[in-house]
């Protein structure tokens, strides 16, 4: 909800660290080099509106509800993260 246009909500592993990290993107930002994409949450109008309008909160809530957490636990795992 923090991003007030378009972008991309991230879930990040940093490369050189292991961290685990979450960040925005604003439009069409790239990430940082260092940051590995684990998960991308689209916050552009687009990826909602048919359904829920211009309720982004809704999206947001209902959308952690479709994402595939075994495909993003692989990732975690092949990305070797330091979370505990």
């Amino acid at each position: 909800m923090n991003i007030h246009a378009s972008g991309f909500g991230w879930l990040t592993v940093d490369e050189h660290t292991g961290v685990l990290e979450t960040m925005t993107t604003r439009d069409d930002d790239m990430l940082p080099e260092s940051k590995l994409p684990i998960l991308a949450i689209d916050v552009w109008e687009h990826a909602y509106y048919l359904q829920y309008f211009t309720d982004r909160a809704a999206y947001l809530s209902n959308v952690f509800h479709i994402i595939n957490w075994k495909v993003v636990e692989t990732r975690l795992q092949a990305f070797g993260t330091n979370v505990a």
